[in-house]
């Protein structure tokens, strides 16, 4: 980048100061020339004006310039000076006012460029010549022609270093964030980059830097602590079933053969149910699109409540509310919630659905112990059992309101939990309702 803005600025200055040097040079040899030239007609006017009217030749010695002067009838040259030749420099004047040219190489055989003024002298019978070198502008054209040149080079190279300079300067910070960033290694979680001072745009690339990596260091912390939560909870049914298959273990086992396969049974089960949970944990991880479309949100919490139940299950749902998303996911977030509320209900279940504003609001409230406040965020990380004394005897993984919670937020949704009217639990989803369409709702 220090480079490309170097060669950049090189590139649009070269042709301003390319320019502005032809510009200078040009205005430079006309200004010098038109003061020769007005010279040499001051030089033609004074000679006009000596000679008789007669038009007798003047005396020309100790002249400096190339002087002619000329019959206007014959086209004779009556007298010159001796760098002048025999023929006429320049042709008469048809009027009062002079005649200017540049000519070459017609003074005396020499190549150089003279500035040639024609005037009428005396009555007209006779015109005068004056030519006078150019030798002087070319030398000051050239002479100023290098000037230009290398003060103009000159300029470009300190341009140059200048602009080296400054976006050196300018992208220092940058590449103390690059080395810092290089240095960086997947054990260092903590470290940041450094955020020059200032509040420009490189502060602000900082900080967006530092931000991203915030949210790369808990989703790895994160990461790290489901795998050995996800480790510590595969090994403990591994370890029954194992155990219970040892050939020592059958012919202890209180209930023989059948009562041992019974146990396996339920192990393998939960064995299983843990690593449902996992796969639909990782497809909500995973960073591909959703199958998302309209979902009959109401036909989907009244089919989950009727599925048989241990204890009584009240609903109060409004039919037709729908929300756009991935109907099995949504599915497992209604699901997780009635087994939740099932797993420590005493009496009874009450499962609401209805709508509010842009929303589509889920309760369901339990009668069991309730959630503690200061747990009531906690609740919905991956592995958190409340009580650990009671949560395998009441089932489930540890992962369901960690699904819940990740599914309804890919879905723009939102999952809390708070105290019920009298006692136990109120876990309440809002989604947003789907927009109006023509097309019918996904099935769940």
């Amino acid at each position: 980048m220090r480079a490309r803005a170097t060669a950049a600025a090189t590139v649009v200055l070269a042709p301003v100061l390319a320019a502005a040097g032809v510009g200078g040079v040009w205005i430079q040899r006309e200004d010098v020339t038109t003061g020769v030239a007005s010279l040499t007609e001051d030089r033609a006017r004074t000679l006009a004006a000596d000679l008789p009217d007669q038009g007798a030749p003047a005396d020309l010695a100790g002249t400096e310039e190339v002087v002619q002067i000329i019959s206007s009838t014959t086209g004779e040259v009556l007298v010159a000076t001796s760098e002048a030749g025999a023929e006429p420099l320049l042709p008469a004047p048809t009027g009062a006012e002079p005649v200017h040219r540049v000519i070459s190489g017609g003074v005396g055989g020499e190549p150089d460029r003279y500035a040639a003024v024609a005037l009428r002298a005396g009555r007209g019978s006779t015109y005068v010549v004056v030519a006078r070198s150019l030798e002087s502008v070319d030398a000051a054209t050239a002479s100023t022609t290098g000037i230009l040149l290398v003060g103009g080079l000159l300029v470009l190279v300190t341009a140059a270093g200048l602009v080296w300079l400054a976006t050196g300067r300018a992208l220092s910070p940058v590449e103390a964030m690059r080395r810092r960033a290089a240095s960086l290694s997947a054990d260092d979680l903590g470290a940041r980059l450094p955020v020059p001072v200032g509040g420009d745009e490189v502060a602000r690339l900082a900080s967006t830097l530092n931000e991203l990596l915030d949210r790369v260091e808990d989703s790895t912390r994160s990461r790290r602590r489901f795998v050995a939560d996800a480790s510590h909870e595969l090994r403990s049914p591994v370890a029954t079933i194992r155990a219970l298959l040892e050939s020592d273990r059958v012919a202890a086992h209180p209930g023989g053969p059948a009562g041992l396969s019974t146990e396996v049974l339920e192990e393998t089960a939960r064995l299983a149910a843990l690593i449902d949970d996992l796969l639909l944990l990782a497809r909500g991880d995973a960073s591909r699109p959703r199958d998302h479309g309209p979902v009959d949100l109401s036909r989907l919490v009244t089919s989950e409540a009727r599925r048989a139940r241990t204890v009584p299950f009240e609903t109060d749902v409004e039919p037709g509310l729908r929300v756009v998303g991935d109907p099995a996911l949504l599915r497992a977030v209604v699901r997780n919630l009635l087994d939740n509320a099932e797993r420590f209900a005493t009496a009874g279940v009450v499962v609401a659905a209805h709508r509010q504003g842009a929303e589509v609001v889920v309760e369901v409230v339990d009668d069991g112990p309730g959630v503690p406040p200061a747990d009531r965020d906690r609740i919905f990380e991956r592995f958190v059992r409340l009580d650990d004394s009671r949560s395998r005897a009441a089932g489930g993984t540890g992962l369901g309101l960690a699904i819940v919670r990740q599914v309804v937020s890919d879905h723009g949704g939102t999952v809390t939990v708070g105290p019920a009217a009298t006692a136990g639990a109120r876990f309440v989803v809002r989604l947003p309702v789907a927009p109006p369409v023509g097309t019918d709702a996904a099935q769940p």
